[in-house]
């Protein structure tokens, strides 16, 4: 019996046959699905990496997918043994659409991918979307932060909030939950990682993510990200939640006390000054006192 899935774990290479039972695994466990070619990982049983997807699509009227991994039944999947861990390669090719080559090597709780694909002049396409798809529930409640063209982001991945969504230019990504810190750095040619909040959607889910035109000359991109795991406690994410929390206080108070809203010093009328040193009748006098003492936004009503 042909075997469908390619699995990886810390320690070992395995190939698992559809219908045979599995060892318990432990740590970071990364599958190819020998049909697709696509990548899934997990953590202790943790879901982190539930779909990844290469997609050209025609969303000028609608939704019509024109190529998605896997759509061809033609993916080649081939292993090779390497000093540092054992490779697969990925290969599909649809004639006059795409050409596509992709790498996938674990370490020690260590996955790298890095994925090649041409697309091929005049395809009946509009866009083309790359995704890793992040489960909801895995993260919920994590602190995240994102890395987008030299600025650094940080918030709390809750189903109402975009916390440390980057909008473009994404280079790195930390997801740090009560049992696993799971970290990600990128690259990209001829196009661009963002992280998308997608959790009001019917998917629940957070997406890695790579969208661009479909240029009708055609075009070659080049993506590949690196996604580490370790283990993690509840106490080190209550610490760190703490800590930007405080960070966030902080930066509140200096920018109050920036624009003099937040002040903690004696009471006292400083100077007085009048608008000028003479009124004719009917018309307006206005008195500039400059005041100290002590308040945090004299302005809010709460």
């Amino acid at each position: 019996m042909r075997s469908r899935f390619l699995t990886f774990s810390a320690v070992a290479i395995l190939v698992v046959t559809k219908g045979m039972p599995t060892r318990a695994q432990t740590g970071l466990i990364a599958t190819v699905d020998e049909r697709s070619g696509a990548v899934t990982a997990s953590y202790d049983g943790l879901s982190l990496i539930r779909i990844e997807a290469l997609q050209l699509i025609d969303n000028t009227a609608g939704w019509k997918v024109i190529y998605a991994t896997g759509q061809s039944g033609k993916v080649r999947v081939t292993r090779q043994a390497r000093p540092e861990g054992e490779e697969i390669t990925v290969e599909e090719t649809v004639p006059g659409l795409i050409a596509c080559r992709k790498k996938v090597r674990l370490g020690l709780n260590r996955l790298s991918v890095a994925l090649d694909y041409d697309v091929a002049p005049n395809v009946p396409a509009k866009s083309n979307f790359y995704f890793l798809e992040i489960p909801q529930a895995s993260v919920r409640g994590a602190l995240c932060t994102t890395t987008a063209d030299g600025r650094q982001r940080r918030g709390v991945l809750e189903p109402e909030s975009s916390g440390g969504v980057a909008a473009s230019g994404l280079t790195a990504c930390r997801i740090l939950t009560p049992t696993v810190e799971v970290g990600f750095t990128f690259e990209a040619q001829n196009a661009e990682w963002l992280f998308a909040d997608w959790t009001q959607t019917q998917h629940q889910a957070y997406r890695l993510r790579v969208e661009r035109p479909v240029e009708q000359s055609g075009f070659t991109v080049h993506l590949g990200f690196t996604m580490t795991a370790k283990p993690s406690t509840p106490e080190r994410l209550a610490a760190a939640l703490a800590q930007v929390q405080a960070e966030r206080q902080e930066r509140r108070r200096r920018r109050l006390t920036a624009l003099r809203m937040l002040e903690h010093k004696p009471l006292a009328i400083n100077s007085v000054k009048a608008s000028a040193p003479s009124v004719p009748v009917y018309e307006k006098f206005e008195l500039t006192l400059d005041l100290t003492g002590t308040w945090d936004n004299p302005f809010d009503p709460t």
